[in-house]
Formats: C-alpha cells, structure tokens, sequence
C-alpha cells in the first residue's frame, strides 16, 4: 500500500505524561509543532532538545547555553533529517516518570525533560555530539 502524502509525526505525547508543567507541555507541543513542520515521521530527541535550548522561560535554555550546546549546529541537523536525532521521544517516557518520582516532584518541568535525555544512551549520545558533556549536565540539573 502505498502513501503518496505527507508523514506526520505520531503527537499527543504532552497529554500521555501525566503532570506535566504548563511550561513543559509546551515544550512537548512545540517539539512536535517542529516535527510536522519539517515533514518528519517521529517526533524524536533532536526537536525535544532543540526546543528545550530555544524555550528562554525554562532554566534548561540557559543551562544548555553555558554547557556548550551548538544549537545552531543541531538545528541545521534537524534541516537536514540526521537520522541520529529521529529517536522517538516515547523511549523518553518510561524513564521519565521514573526520574520524576526520585526526585520527588509533584510535577514533570523541563528540567525532567532535559535530565530524562541525559538519562537515556540515544540522548547522552546526542548532547554528547553537540557539545554537551550529559554527566556535567545531569549533576547540574540534579543539584537544581
């Protein structure tokens, strides 16, 4: 069978994470606003990451700056479809709840965000290439 027309990523992940911060709800949108909008299957790390360097409200913005993050680098990878930033965000969820319940918030910020990419080898992987040691990172977002 045959599909002549344009992939859409699958979306609703913000609404499949229970808890979440406003903030971080729009994030997860905003990630996959991005996905559609570059015609990609999945909503995948890259547009996580990617929004979470861009969101100036959250604290990650502005430690994924002083980390070293090369976000016009990676949002030049996105352009481009690297396939190494295509993971499906929902290999994030499992552990995201996890890191979540051992900090003892009531609620999933963008920082659980950025600590549940530190947390899986696809997202270590990640930050690791664009600049960001993911073990400096997670110490810094779990001493926050």
């Amino acid at each position: 069978m045959s599909d002549d027309g344009p992939h859409h990523p699958q979306t609703g992940h913000a609404r499949r994470i229970a808890r979440l911060s406003e903030l971080s709800r729009r994030v997860m949108n905003a990630a996959e606003q991005t996905a559609v909008a570059l015609d990609h299957p999945v909503v995948g790390i890259g547009h996580l990451l990617l929004v979470l360097a861009w969101e100036t409200r959250s604290p990650t913005a502005h430690l994924l700056s002083e980390q070293g993050l090369d976000a016009a680098r990676l949002h030049q990878s996105l352009l481009n479809g690297d396939a190494n930033l295509m993971a499906s965000i929902d290999q994030l969820l499992p552990r995201l709840a996890e890191l979540v319940g051992q900090t003892g918030s009531h609620y999933t910020g963008t920082e659980h965000l950025l600590l549940a990419l530190t947390a899986d080898p696809n997202g270590r992987a990640m930050l690791e290439a664009y600049g960001v040691s993911a073990d400096l990172l997670a110490r810094r977002l779990v001493a926050r």
